[in-house]
């Protein structure tokens, strides 16, 4: 178990190296564009072995948030769970109301809430509520009003989880610019950490970000 949660905790670090954090601005959305790069974008290079993939998602609204498949950590098939290769039976793992929660030596790792279902078995997207994996992310990756909104979507012996609305973004002409948790862009000496920018360009399917440190390409998935 404390791999498990370990595993987690340095997936999601290994990213927020990345990130510079500081406070969300409400207000980003109404004065900067946000349409050329809405949608997900998966990082080329990983930063950590134990993910499958990684990437943002730039919602809509001018909300941005972060993803990693975590399969090779811990998926769901049929009626048990898969962690590290080692099924974990049935009898571990309860559902009730929508609620499932995963025991294990007594003490309770994963408690999610259904959202959504999909296919058989636990497919589906949930609400990460509670349990051991949860009180670690939070720690780990906390918000300014300390809750931290994470999703886990399941499908077909895959798994996500989902970093919900860490920054906020617009564009303007050739500037990304973010605030809150900014992933992939380092702040410059003289630069105000609570909002920070970085050139970027879209190309076809390709998203370039460039900071005065680093460039990062992703590519578009959905």
């Amino acid at each position: 178990m404390k791999k498990f949660i370990s595993a987690f905790i340095a997936c999601s670090l290994a990213l927020l190296t990345f990130a510079s954090c500081g406070s969300k601005s409400k207000d980003d959305k109404k004065d900067g564009k946000t349409a050329d790069i809405e949608g997900k974008w998966a990082l080329s290079d990983v930063p950590d072995s134990e993910i499958n993939s990684a990437g943002l998602i730039f919602g809509n609204n001018g909300s941005g948030s972060m993803y990693e498949e975590t399969s090779s950590i811990f998926s769901f098939s049929g009626d048990s769970m898969n962690l590290y290769g080692y099924a974990i039976d049935k009898e571990y793992i309860k559902e009730e109301n929508d609620v499932v929660t995963v025991t294990l030596r007594d003490s309770n790792i994963i408690v999610m809430k259904r959202l959504e279902s999909s296919g058989n078995g636990f497919d589906g997207k949930y609400s990460l509520s509670g349990g051991s994996l949860y009180d670690s992310l939070s720690q780990a990756v906390a918000s300014k009003d300390g809750k931290t909104d994470i999703t886990v979507e399941l499908s077909d012996g895959h798994s996500f989880v989902i970093f919900n609305d860490l920054f906020t973004y617009k564009t303007k002409g050739k500037d990304l610019v973010i605030s809150g948790c900014s992933p992939l862009i380092m702040p410059s000496a003289d630069e105000n950490s609570d909002e920070i920018s970085a050139e970027y360009k879209v190309e076809g399917d390709k998203l370039t970000i460039i900071d005065d440190k680093n460039t990062n390409v992703l590519t578009k998935v959905a």
